[in-house]
């Protein structure tokens, strides 16, 4: 097994949120089921036999999304951790047939395309990622309203208060 892969699949599964992990199996499944299936098998050689990373990525994260789309009680922050893991197992599998030589410069490549695929469908933009997080943000903090300090003694000796 490709090394790399391996550590980008260990990777992603540690570092997210383990409440998903039921979410990104049941996706990360049906994504296996579709790539390995009699019915669907002969998509899967055509788009095997690309060699183009970027081509690669954008094809994983389009299927990840009609997957997602499939199932609808799957929630959408799942859905870029799944692509990548699907990436890295088509990936796996295009390296041992022999159709790509898999370095950290074709995954990231492929990784790349693959969100931005992921982005350009949903139509994410820059500006709406931004804001987006921004609300994330806020939400978790609130801000926080300046309270005025008692005067201490170094304070009340500065403001001429001393006695």
């Amino acid at each position: 097994m490709n090394t790399i892969l391996q550590q980008a699949s260990t990777a992603i599964r540690q570092r997210v949120d383990q409440r998903l992990l039921p979410a990104i199996n049941t996706l990360f499944d049906a994504g296996k089921s579709l790539m390995y299936s009699n019915k669907t098998r002969h998509m899967s050689i055509v788009a095997m036999k690309q060699t183009d990373p970027t081509k690669i990525g954008a094809s994983f994260g389009g299927m990840t999304l009609v997957l997602h789309s499939q199932h609808p009680n799957v929630p959408m922050q799942v859905v870029i951790p799944v692509a990548t893991l699907l990436l890295c197992e088509g990936l796996q599998f295009m390296e041992d047939s022999g159709v790509v030589k898999v370095d950290g410069n074709f995954l990231a490549m492929a990784i790349k395309a693959m969100y931005a695929q992921i982005l350009q469908t949903i139509r994410a933009t820059p500006n709406r990622l931004q804001s987006m997080m921004a609300r994330k943000q806020a939400q978790r903090q609130p801000v926080a309203q300046p309270v005025a300090a008692p005067a201490g003694i170094i304070a009340r000796a500065r403001q001429g208060m001393m006695p």
